[in-house]
């Protein structure tokens, strides 16, 4: 995958705008190393070396979450959850991965599948993947099919 890309991005932190240059040699390099990842069968979610390059805003946080679109990474299933296989269900882009990478309040390092609808912006929990009713697998097939 080789994607061209040149953007000037400006950016609003604490109420100052700034302006950074994203050059098509770092995109390509990051989308590289994701395909090596994924071809590795390595977990590619939201980690803490994902905040590294930024001013501290890990280190200063007392939680920090990700979310992740296992469907645009082309994951065949994630958490055992079906996204792009084969079976009696396909969530497909209606699936999120939310991942707790750390939290020092409680437990961190916890991924939660969640059900995704875009026209309205809403997230659910989806059960755990071997706990899904035949109740809730309807639910999801009707929201694949009737868009």
């Amino acid at each position: 995958m080789f994607i061209k890309v040149n953007v000037n991005v400006k950016i609003k932190v604490d109420g100052i705008v700034r302006s950074a240059r994203i050059d098509k040699g770092a995109v390509n390099n990051y989308v590289n190393s994701i395909e090596r990842l994924k071809f590795k069968g390595a977990d590619i979610s939201p980690q803490q070396s994902d905040f590294k390059d930024s001013t501290n805003p890990y280190t200063d946080a007392d939680i920090v979450m990700g979310i992740m679109n296992a469907y645009k990474m082309d994951m065949e299933s994630c958490l055992g959850y079906n996204i792009n296989g084969s079976g009696t269900y396909v969530l497909r882009d209606r699936f999120r991965l939310l991942k707790i990478v750390k939290n020092r309040l409680s437990r961190d390092n916890i991924s939660i599948g969640l059900l995704f609808q875009a026209e309205s912006g809403y997230f659910e929990e989806l059960p755990l993947a071997k706990e899904l009713t035949q109740e809730y697998i309807s639910k999801i097939n009707n929201l694949i099919n009737n868009r």
